[in-house]
């Protein structure tokens, strides 16, 4: 078995507001269950999101807590993937 992740996107952004502003990050990763005979159990595109809000610098620090809290997000919403836990198992045994 083979377990692939692609990351496809990585970003931060800072959205200015009147006295401070935000940083909005989003990670976009493909991830992929591969068997040992070479088929696919498991494919599929996953996105997470991250904010910080009230920023007053355009900081790198605060980039890399949205971006943290993006990519946390993302491998939430793929660990609570039934197909994906259901593709682990399925494939690890074969």
């Amino acid at each position: 078995m083979t377990v692939k992740v692609e990351l496809q996107k990585c970003y931060c952004d800072f959205k200015i507001g009147f006295f401070a502003g935000d940083a909005v990050a989003e990670v976009t990763m493909h991830a992929q269950v591969q068997r040992s005979d070479g088929t696919i159990a498991f494919a599929k595109v996953v996105a997470g999101e991250g904010k910080v809000r009230n920023v007053l610098l355009s900081s790198g620090t605060n980039a890399k807590t949205a971006l943290d809290l993006a990519l946390k997000d993302a491998v939430d919403k793929l660990f609570s993937d039934r197909t994906f836990l259901d593709a682990l198992m399925v494939a690890g045994k074969g």
